[in-house]
């Protein structure tokens, strides 16, 4: 079943969190548009840290956090944008991101081509957009 909003804030005021979203869905397609790197899992929580302080690129609430992020840009039709945001020591996705993918019906038994497929969905669209992150 996708998950649809309301979305928890697991104890967090709803306005820090919604910042902490804000500002990793910007950082994510400012990287996309520069055509840049990807962002890792301890980047976004350095960039989140002022809102919300996961500790640790393995939190859970990290984890659910980025899944929010691409149920919400997905069912706007841009994709699963967090697909962006990798593993520092794999430079890609961690499994919580090909889990969530199965659930919007992609094909992650190849987790490479599911990922690679997204990617280039991710670029096409934010690339050759000029809307506001």
């Amino acid at each position: 079943m996708i998950p649809q909003p309301p979305w928890p804030t697991y104890g967090y005021p709803q306005f820090l969190w919604d910042e902490a979203k804000r500002i990793t869905r910007s950082a994510i397609i400012d990287r996309i548009r520069l055509n840049g790197d990807f962002l890792t899992y301890t980047e976004v929580l350095v960039l989140t840290s002022r809102f919300i302080d996961f500790a640790d690129p393995h939190n859970p609430l990290l984890a659910n956090m980025l899944g929010q992020i691409s149920n919400d840009e997905e069912a706007a039709g841009r994709g699963l944008l967090t697909a962006y945001v990798v593993r520092r020591d794999l430079n890609r996705p961690g499994n919580g991101y090909f889990e969530l993918a199965a659930i919007h019906g992609r094909d992650a038994f190849d987790q490479t081509r599911c990922w690679t497929e997204e990617i280039r969905g991710l670029q096409k669209h934010w690339q050759n957009s000029t809307a506001r992150p």
